[in-house]
């Protein structure tokens, strides 16, 4: 599990620190910076993947907006696009499974037969 953001690495850790979480990914931040590159251009996913070593068909990815679940889409991963913000439109692809409330994820990942580990 790693975190991709378009936003500088420090902001990823400044938020995941306040979070409590910033533990749980010490080298698994991966930037836009890094590269030059940002969603929804699909080379950051692809850099992420290709980092930890992940093909991207194995990849979930789950995004809050659209340009992040396009770049997934682009990239060839399963994307669950966080979409609770009245002004994001859902996105019908294939590859998205369009939800509204986090407290949905556990549910939508168990239906697919999917096990939920750190």
């Amino acid at each position: 599990m790693c975190v991709v953001s378009n936003g500088p690495v420090s902001k990823m850790q400044h938020s995941l620190g306040k979070l409590g979480m910033l533990h749980h990914f010490p080298d698994l931040l991966f930037s836009g910076y890094d590269i030059q590159r940002w969603k929804p251009d699909p080379a950051l996913m692809l850099h992420a993947a290709n980092a930890m070593k992940v093909n991207v068909e194995k990849c979930i990815l789950v995004d809050d907006s659209s340009a992040g679940a396009q770049s997934g889409i682009a990239a060839g991963m399963e994307v669950f696009y966080f979409c609770a913000d009245p002004h994001n439109k859902p996105i019908d692809h294939p590859n998205v499974t369009t939800f509204t409330d986090l407290a949905q994820l556990p549910g939508l990942w168990k239906a697919r037969g999917w096990e939920i580990t750190r």
